[in-house]
């Protein structure tokens, strides 16, 4: 069976009442013997632009006006995306920069950050850092640093000498690998694309965020929370609509309104890798526009597959290098997958158009990433009525 075929066949056909008995098992095994829900979801895949299904089941811990109460999960909620952040948004905005000319994906990243040509990383480049084949480590234990260093902070702008010190942290390391050379996914390659993009653009990731993507994009509920920011301005977060994920024991206290991140945390809650909290509408949103960029079907900041052919980027486009790519049965088809260590998944199916993206309160719960990944992929084969290769 050919892509064609299969767009044509499963144009909507979604399967409501198999979805709903996935989502209502995955739910009910753990809630099953409790007097109030622990675990909960909500679930909203749309075809083509066309809401298909959306629900919210279960519940679990919530804070409203900053108290601790059990409630039954409703739509509309925010979540902490994780390192969702970095493989939405970090991507887009470097490929943005690529498309006007700022930056030359091919070009040395020791061209634009001075100090960072040493201990290996000589030859690395900008391309290198986006397809994960940069030689770094998975991740640096940063956040210790940092918070050791906060006496020595700039009062005035404390999170420009946080940076600083992440810097000289990530310059320092070595690597694992020559760049180019082997394919590991590490957080430190959208930190230090973060590094060049403020570079380049002369503003925080967050206001790059802001102004050239959530406001085109009319994005309501998808934003950095900016903790220095609010402590100047005298704000509190309202934490009724978020989900609560991580308690942390070194931070004394159950997470919520603040990244699980510790890093992030510790960079006053912005950064290129993570921190970036949002509705599951406007991660729809999101992923919608990635689908559309992957099928020419659209040029958002500039970007499409075939402007990324011409720059000699692998695949059509790069941003279906970053995601993970699932192939289903013997039929090829891609789907496209991100995965956060707070709970959300965002699933794309380009060829049919599919973006299926959900999020739990798994992070605040068992912790159960496999049976929370296993529910996910039954999902994604009663959509398109095949199966996944390589079963969890």
């Amino acid at each position: 069976m050919n892509q064609e075929a299969l767009k044509t066949q499963n144009a909507n056909q979604i399967n409501s009442a198999e979805i709903d008995k996935i989502l209502s098992s995955f739910v009910n095994e753990d809630n099953k013997n409790m007097s109030v829900p622990n675990k909960g979801l909500e679930c909203i895949i749309t075809a083509n632009g066309y809401k298909e299904l959306e629900r919210t089941l279960g519940g679990g811990l919530m804070f409203i006006d900053n108290q601790e109460t059990s409630k039954t999960f409703e739509a509309g909620k925010v979540f902490d995306l994780g390192n969702i952040t970095g493989g939405i948004i970090t991507t887009l905005l470097t490929l943005h920069a690529a498309s006007l000319g700022i930056i030359d994906l091919n070009h040395r990243v020791s061209r634009i950050l001075q100090g960072f040509g040493a201990n290996g990383k000589e030859e690395m480049t900008i391309k290198n850092l986006l397809l994960h084949q940069s030689g770094f480590p998975e991740q640096v234990m940063a956040h210790r640093v940092l918070i050791q260093g906060k006496p020595e902070l700039d009062r005035l702008n404390p999170r420009r000498s946080s940076l600083q010190l992440l810097q000289n942290e990530i310059f320092r390391t070595r690597l694992l690998n020559l760049p180019g050379k082997v394919t590991l996914n590490s957080n430190l390659n959208y930190m230090v694309l973060g590094f060049i993009l403020e570079q380049v653009f002369g503003m925080s990731v967050s206001k790059l965020f802001d102004e050239k993507i959530a406001r085109p994009l009319g994005l309501r509920s998808c934003s950095y929370i900016d903790y220095e920011m609010l402590r100047r301005e005298g704000i509190n977060v309202n934490t009724s609509d978020i989900i609560p994920t991580i308690k942390c024991n070194w931070r004394g206290k159950q997470i919520v309104g603040e990244t699980q991140d510790e890093v992030t945390w510790a960079l006053g809650g912005v950064s290129s890798h993570s921190g970036l909290f949002s509705s599951l509408s406007d991660l729809q949103t999101l992923g919608q526009v990635i689908v559309q960029i992957i099928n020419n079907e659209s040029t958002f900041l500039g970007i499409s597959a075939k402007s990324m052919q011409e720059k000699g980027i692998p695949n059509a486009t790069l941003l279906s290098d970053i995601l993970t790519k699932q192939t289903i049965s013997k039929n090829e088809l891609e789907f496209y997958v991100m995965n956060s260590n707070t709970g959300v998944s965002l699933w794309l199916n380009p060829a049919n158009g599919i973006v299926f993206t959900i999020g739990s309160n798994l992070a605040q719960t068992t912790k159960d990433y496999s049976s929370f990944n296993r529910m996910n992929r039954a999902i994604i084969e009663s959509i398109l009525r095949i199966p996944l290769d390589g079963r969890n």
